[in-house]
C-alpha cells in the first residue's frame, strides 16, 4: 500500500508514504506478494518518528480521513440541499476552515469569497486486493468532489474503472461528468442517480452494494482503522469479546500473560440496559437532537460496556474494575483486539502513539507480531508513530529496517514534512538510534538553552 495526500491537515505540500520495499531493505522483513503483473516486495510495518507536535499523528489521521470520506460521504439523513454537510464535515484541509454550521450561515457573497480562497485536498492510494492492484484518488473541497477516479490492473495493465470531473461553478453534477471503463460502462450507469456533487461515487457504490467495485469498497471497510490512545479504554472491550470466542481465546490470554501484567482472566462488565437508555435520551435532549432525524436508531450509545480483569495476588486471584487498572494495563488490553483483528484479516492498522504507557519491550513485541511471517501469515500491515527510539536500533539488529522509518518535521509556519529515513542513505550497520538522537536526520525538538534557562529562572522566582 502507498498513500499520498496534499493540503491534508498539517501537510500543505504533498506527503507520500509507501510500504513497498526500497533499495535499502536488506535489514527489513520485506515479503514478496504475487500480483496479476510483476510480483512486488511489501513491508509489514512502518514507523513515524519526530518531535512533539511535528505532525506524526496527523499523517495517520489523514489516512483515516480518506477512509471516512469513502464510507460516510453518503449517509442516511444527508440532505442533498445542504451541500456543505456531506463532504464539508469530513474535509480536513491545511487551512483553518469554518465549521459546517458556520458555512451554512454565510451569505451567498461570503460563500463565494470562501470558495475562491480555499484549496482542495488531494488523496491518492495504491493497494493490492486479492493480487490485483487498484489505484484510487480524489480531489475534494468543503463544497464538492472536484474529481474522483479508480483504476485497476486485472491483467497487469492499467484499466479505467471510472473517472469523474466536476467544475466548481455551482452547477449540479451531470451524468456526462462521470465516465466508466469498458467493463463497467453498462452496470455503472445504475450508480449515477445516487452520485451528487458532494458525494463520492465510491460511497454510492458502498451503500448500493455495487458488486464490480466490491473489492475496493471492501478494502476501505476493513482497513485504515485508527487506534488512538484516548479510545483504547473503549477498545479493551474488544479483547474481552475475543476471549469469549473459542478460536481466539487462547491467543488473547497468551498475549495478556506474556506482558507480565499478572493477569489470569478477563470478563465483560456490561452497562445496565435501562441506565444505557436513560443516558442516551439525556444526551439527545442536551444536544437538541430531533428523533425524526435519527429514525433509524443508528446512533452510538453514550456508554460503553466495561471490563473486569483478574490479577494473581498473594492471597489468591483478585478482580479489579477498569477504573482501578493502570493506564499501561488498559493500553495493552486495548491494543490486543485491533492487532489480532488486523492479523487475522490481513488488514492495514493505524496506531497513534504505539508506545503510549507501554514499556519498550511491549512496543517491540507488537511490531514483531507484524514482522514475523509465523504470526502474520496474511500480510497485515502496521503503520504507527512513536517516540521509542529503541525501535531504530544501533546496529543491523533492529526492530525496523531502514526503509520502514519516516521522520516528520514542522516548519515555523506550521507546515509538516515527512521524509523517509532512506533518503539519508544510512549504512546497513549505522547506529541509527544514536544518530537520530543527535539530530542527524532531523525530527528532534530544537530547544534553545538560553530560553530554557530564562524559563527556569521565572519558575524559580
Amino acid at each position: 500500500m502507498s498513500f499520498t495526500a496534499e493540503n491534508a491537515r498539517s501537510y500543505l505540500n504533498e506527503v507520500h508514504l509507501s510500504l513497498l520495499a526500497g533499495r535499502r531493505s536488506a535489514d527489513s522483513p520485506a515479503r514478496p506478494l504475487a500480483t496479476a503483473g510483476q510480483p512486488v516486495r511489501v513491508l509489514p510495518a512502518a514507523g513515524i518518528f519526530g518531535a512533539n507536535g511535528s505532525g506524526k499523528s496527523t499523517l495517520l489521521k489523514a489516512m483515516a480521513d480518506l477512509r471516512r470520506l469513502v464510507l460516510e460521504s453518503l449517509r442516511p439523513g444527508n440532505r442533498p440541499d445542504r451541500s456543505v454537510l456531506a463532504v464539508g464535515s469530513l474535509h480536513q484541509p491545511f487551512e483553518v476552515v469554518p465549521r459546517p454550521q458556520d458555512l451554512e450561515r454565510m451569505t451567498p457573497e461570503e460563500l463565494e469569497r470562501f470558495r475562491q480562497l480555499v484549496r482542495s485536498t488531494r488523496y491518492r492510494i495504491d493497494l493490492l486486493v486479492d493480487g490485483v492492484r487498484w489505484e484510487y484518488g480524489l480531489d475534494v473541497n468543503p463544497f464538492i468532489v472536484e474529481s474522483e477516479h479508480a483504476y485497476h490492473y486485472p491483467h497487469g495493465r492499467q484499466a479505467l474503472v471510472f473517472r469523474r470531473e466536476h467544475v466548481a461553478d455551482g452547477s449540479e453534477l451531470r451524468s456526462s461528468d462521470i465516465v466508466f471503463g469498458a467493463s463497467f460502462r453498462s452496470s455503472g450507469q445504475h450508480l449515477v442517480p445516487f452520485v451528487q456533487r458532494n458525494v463520492l461515487l465510491l460511497s454510492a457504490a458502498a451503500v448500493g452494494g455495487f458488486e464490480p467495485l466490491g473489492p475496493l469498497v471492501g478494502w476501505f471497510q476493513e482497513n485504515l482503522e485508527l487506534s488512538e490512545p484516548e479510545d483504547r479504554r473503549r477498545r479493551s472491550v474488544r479483547a474481552v469479546e475475543l476471549v469469549e470466542e473459542d478460536r481466539t481465546r487462547d491467543q488473547v490470554m497468551a498475549l495478556l500473560r506474556a506482558a507480565d501484567l499478572g493477569l489470569v482472566a478477563a470478563a465483560r462488565d456490561p452497562v445496565d440496559p435501562e441506565f444505557q437508555e436513560i443516558a442516551r435520551r439525556a444526551r439527545r435532549v442536551w444536544a437538541g437532537i430531533d428523533d425524526e432525524l435519527d429514525a433509524d436508531g443508528g446512533e452510538d450509545s453514550p456508554l460503553d460496556d466495561s471490563i473486569r480483569l483478574t490479577h494473581r495476588g498473594p492471597w489468591g486471584d483478585a478482580t479489579l474494575s477498569r477504573i482501578d487498572e493502570s493506564m499501561g494495563t488498559l493500553t495493552w488490553v486495548g491494543l490486543i483486539g485491533p492487532v489480532l483483528d488486523a492479523l487475522r484479516k490481513g488488514s492495514v492498522l493505524l496506531v497513534d502513539e504505539l508506545d503510549s504507557s507501554l514499556h519498550p519491550y511491549l512496543v517491540r513485541d507488537v511490531v514483531r507480531l507484524f514482522q514475523d511471517p509465523r504470526t502474520n501469515p496474511n500480510m497485515a500491515q502496521l503503520i504507527f508513530n512513536a517516540h521509542d527510539v529503541t525501535l531504530l536500533g544501533d546496529s543491523a539488529d533492529r526492530s525496523l529496517g531502514r526503509d520502514q522509518v519516516w521522520i516528520t518535521e514542522k516548519t515555523r509556519d506550521g507546515v509538516t514534512t515527512a521524509t523517509p529515513l532512506s533518503d539519508y542513505r544510512p549504512r546497513y550497520d549505522e547506529a541509527i538510534e544514536r544518530r537520530y538522537m543527535q539530530g542527524r536526520y532531523g525530527g528532534v525538538p530544537t530547544i534553545n538553552p538560553a530560553e530554557y534557562a530564562r524559563a527556569t529562572e521565572q519558575i524559580g522566582a
